[in-house]
């Protein structure tokens, strides 16, 4: 059992005794002192495990584990806990897990109705329900979402950042860059308004404006890849080409490994006129790009396409991908069944939520400079 706090148990099981495994349970889940019971069952060859919390019933069933997949049990049943005691990162986890928005918006709404949901999860559950709805291409209600959120919590910047993509989405970006503004006077050690600032700036054509944007959101997030391409592409937008190579070169030196350090200096090469060299720049970008990333792989094969229409080759037909088709085979990519857990055997799902990685905190999907500016939650790519 796993009643109180002290397991009172030892039963080898997969290499691990019990007492053991309960003890890993509660430090993987970060559970507090409440009084929860349970078990972990063998039986006939496949494992299961039931949790249970004092005045809230059964929370976690998960079976049919092979007995060595002792890990792929514990990561199937943490979105049950994370349900009952951490109802913040059980959103988080399902918002960035799950590939149907259908789903998600199905689970938020349900976790939403919770009464003793407290004020940071109420508030993650509303902004990832707008996230949600913008990835599902409903913009207008996504904006609702958010205006209703930021009336009830104006204290809350992720309320604002998101009506600024909900307002872009529909075609306002001034009124999105006024809730940016806000969203940044409301949280000013966060760099992510400055970031979706520039990007909207730069796509305005205000290459100067947008350049302070990005440089403002380094000095709090130094590394963070798209606000440096944005930075040198909108040096090189400004007219400042040559700044625009050296801060790339400088930067792909510093960085070798980093796709978008090449890519910037791909884009930096082929404003200043340079399209061998660009091309190279940009083919190293497409080499470096996590394998399976759309965008990255797609817009350095955009810059390798406009550095060979300048230098008057013909752009090759399988490398012409845009930004917006890799974004469509993405969302459709989103309709398939997640994949079986290592170490379960093939079955249908329960209703718990699929395996988790960590959960994360909001991050910037990547737009090219120049392109529209499009919704969603915000994904890194490189």
């Amino acid at each position: 059992m796993l009643a109180g706090a002290v397991p009172d148990f030892s039963v080898p099981v997969a290499g691990i005794s019990l007492r053991s495994l309960a003890e890993l349970v509660r430090d993987l889940f970060g559970l507090p002192k409440t009084e929860v019971s349970g078990e972990i069952l063998l039986v006939q060859d496949q494992l299961s495990i039931r949790l249970r919390l004092w005045g809230r019933g059964e929370v976690v069933r998960e079976e049919g584990f092979a007995p060595h997949a002792v890990d792929a049990l514990l990561t199937a049943a943490a979105p049950g806990l994370w349900r009952a005691l951490q109802p913040q990162i059980y959103a988080w986890h399902i918002a960035e897990t799950l590939q149907d928005q259908e789903e998600v918006l199905r689970r938020l709404a349900a976790l939403r109705l919770d009464p003793a949901l407290d004020t940071a999860a109420r508030d993650a559950a509303a902004y990832l329900t707008g996230q949600a709805l913008l990835r599902a291409g409903r913009p207008e209600e996504a904006l609702g979402v958010f205006t209703a959120l930021t009336r009830a919590r104006p204290a809350y910047a992720q309320g604002w950042s998101g009506t600024a993509q909900a307002l872009a989405a529909l075609g306002r970006p001034d009124q999105a860059l006024a809730a940016l503004a806000e969203a940044v006077r409301r949280h000013r050690a966060s760099p992510w308004s400055h970031l979706f600032a520039a990007r909207l700036l730069l796509e305005q054509g205000r290459a100067a404006a947008a350049l302070e944007e990005a440089e403002a959101g380094l000095l709090l997030a130094p590394h963070q890849p798209e606000l440096g391409v944005l930075r040198i592409s909108a040096l090189a937008a400004a007219g400042r080409g040559a700044d625009a190579v050296a801060a790339a070169a400088a930067w792909r030196a510093e960085r070798p490994d980093l796709a978008a350090a090449h890519l910037a200096e791909g884009l930096a090469l082929l404003a200043s006129g340079r399209p061998e060299a660009a091309l190279s720049a940009c083919a190293r970008a497409a080499r470096l790009a996590p394998s399976g990333s759309g965008e990255p792989i797609a817009e350095a094969l955009a810059c390798q396409d406009a550095a060979r229409a300048r230098l008057g080759a013909t752009p090759q037909p399988r490398r012409a991908i845009s930004p917006p088709a890799a974004r469509r085979a993405r969302r459709s990519s989103r309709s398939a069944p997640p994949p079986t857990p290592p170490g379960r055997a093939a079955r249908p799902r329960s209703s718990a939520a699929p395996p988790p990685g960590s959960p994360r905190g909001p991050r910037p999907r990547r737009a090219s400079p120049g392109a529209s500016a499009h919704a969603g939650v915000p994904r890194p790519w490189w």
